[in-house]
């Protein structure tokens, strides 16, 4: 969301900024740094004339931007000569929201959205709650239940989230990772984490941005839990990635794609790169230092290095059904 005070007015900017704050609570907020992506996406837009920006986030991603001044009266009046950057900041920010994308041809028609399908059993589901930006990509569990739903019937009963500094409950299948930051695990919480694997539990953790310190400061902790070298690159012929597990359930993951700022880094084609602690037989935790859950809810973000949607959809349907199915 884009919004300028009318006529630049410093009383209704200030207004403004204090309602969205407490309004978007869980989301961060502030100042737009000068240095920020969304003032060099395509235009590279100097100190002289640079528009001020407000915004409101995650970690992944800005979601409201703030103009502090006037700027639509500028474009009212196509003044793009004296004022061109802002005229570039909006086109920067409109390939900042796409990843690069650039607009849709007229002719382009997509299909209806259509009607979310209903789950006729359900596997619960829950964040884990850490130190970092635990809770970015808010859709993507609600997403991964349409999926789910849609393909087996089997729907995701998303729970609150888990903090291992009490006891985590045995019933949730199925626990998610993720973040951009360090999760700066406690030694408590490794302890009632480590229960819960060996419990029989799962573990599913990925980079929100697929940038590399939850994923290092994860291995780590792993490690600690389970000893050195507990944590290995999975086969390719692993039951997770060949779909090969409960009578065929799973999906191949044998060639998948990823998004514009991790394809070139890593292919088109073969199975994801993945981690994976093994336990009793089982991969009991499994990383993807590629982004799965901001493909997954479905949003392009600026610079995730992650696999592409429906590939990131398949492989988190194959984590929790894999998961279910080794409990069972």
């Amino acid at each position: 969301m884009l919004v300028q005070p009318f006529a630049g007015r410093r009383d209704i900017f200030v207004a403004v900024k204090a309602w969205l704050t407490s309004l978007l609570g869980d989301y961060t907020a502030g100042d737009v740094p000068a240095d920020h992506e969304i003032y060099s996406t395509y235009f590279k837009i100097g100190d002289v004339g640079r528009p001020k920006l407000f915004a409101l986030g995650d970690g992944c991603r800005l979601r409201v931007l703030v103009f502090e001044g006037d700027a639509a009266g500028a474009w009212h009046q196509s003044r793009s000569a004296d004022r061109p950057q802002l005229f570039q900041l909006p086109a920067n920010a409109l390939l900042y929201t796409t990843d690069l994308a650039g607009p849709q041809s007229r002719l382009a028609m997509g299909l209806p959205k259509p009607k979310s399908p209903v789950a006729e059993r359900k596997i619960s589901i829950a964040r884990l709650r850490h130190a970092g930006d635990w809770d970015v990509c808010k859709g993507a569990m609600a997403r991964l239940s349409d999926v789910l739903a849609g393909s087996i019937s089997v729907g995701l009963e998303v729970v609150p989230a888990v903090d291992a500094s009490a006891t985590i409950d045995p019933n949730i299948p199925v626990l998610w990772m993720t973040g951009t930051r360090p999760a700066g695990l406690t030694a408590d919480q490794k302890a009632r984490l480590k229960a819960y694997l060996t419990g029989g539990g799962t573990l599913m953790i990925d980079s929100a941005m697929g940038t590399e310190p939850l994923i290092a400061d994860a291995r780590a902790a792993l490690e600690e839990m389970f000893g050195e070298g507990a944590v290995g690159e999975m086969p390719s012929d692993h039951p997770l990635l060949t779909g090969a597990f409960a009578g065929g359930l799973g999906s191949s993951l044998a060639k998948v794609r990823y998004t514009r700022a991790a394809g070139g880094e890593n292919g088109q084609a073969g199975p994801p790169k993945l981690l994976f602690v093994e336990i009793a037989g089982r991969a009991a935790v499994v990383l993807s230092p590629m982004s799965v859950v901001a493909p997954l809810q479905g949003q392009p973000i600026y610079n995730c290095k992650g696999l592409a949607g429906p590939d990131a959809a398949r492989l988190a349907a194959n984590v929790v059904l894999y998961a279910a199915a080794a409990r069972r």
